[in-house]
């Protein structure tokens, strides 16, 4: 019988300049000891539960900085601020879907050079918020350069642009990777999400 391979890609959403960045750097080094490889979404403008902006930066992301130069983790995109701007086709909360083209494509750049100043390297990939976009916000990052959009289940191309759907939670990663075993021979990925 000839065996081929399942891939299982971690994905971390929503550090901040204002989240725990202790319980941040505590799974960044659980996935370093284990060398499972981690791709990390900070939200580039974090707001305050009073409503103000707090841009990441070096001074507060020294840790995301530190992991990603060690090559513990990739940094993708999430989103501008993780505001709810929108909704997608199905009603769901949306930082981009239903949002005006040109503004969805202001927000995309000003997160993109964000992170790219902070982290001195190009920004591959992107999570938006509540992993809901549109067919706007796909055209705005194949524009923007971007490689791969990991995001929910529906599956908007545009371009070049990779769609990388979200499988499952942590909490469901078991059941999913063992249900994926049936398909080995479509050699699956699976994303599993956490925050």
């Amino acid at each position: 019988r000839r065996y081929h391979m399942i891939s299982v890609c971690f994905r971390f959403d929503d550090p901040s300049a204002i989240s725990d960045h202790g319980l941040e750097e505590g799974i960044f080094d659980i996935f370093a000891r284990l060398d499972v490889p981690l791709c990390v979404a900070p939200i580039p403008f974090a707001r305050t539960v009073g409503g103000e902006v707090v841009p990441l930066s070096p001074q507060n992301a020294s840790h995301l900085i530190d992991a990603a130069r060690a090559g513990i983790i990739e940094i993708a995109q999430h989103g501008h601020s993780h505001v709810h701007r929108g909704v997608d086709a199905h009603g769901a909360h949306s930082e981009f879907a239903g949002v005006p083209a040109v503004q969805q494509t202001r927000l995309v750049r000003e997160g993109l050079e964000q992170l790219s100043s902070i982290f001195s390297h190009r920004i591959r990939g992107f999570v938006p918020p509540w992993n809901t976009y549109d067919r706007s916000t796909a055209q705005a990052l194949d524009e923007a350069g971007f490689e791969f959009l990991s995001a929910g289940w529906e599956v908007l191309d545009y371009g070049k642009l990779a769609i990388v759907p979200r499988t499952c939670t942590l909490r469901s990663a078991r059941n999913a990777i063992e249900r994926a075993l049936c398909f080995q021979s479509l050699a699956p990925v699976l994303v599993v999400v956490f925050h």
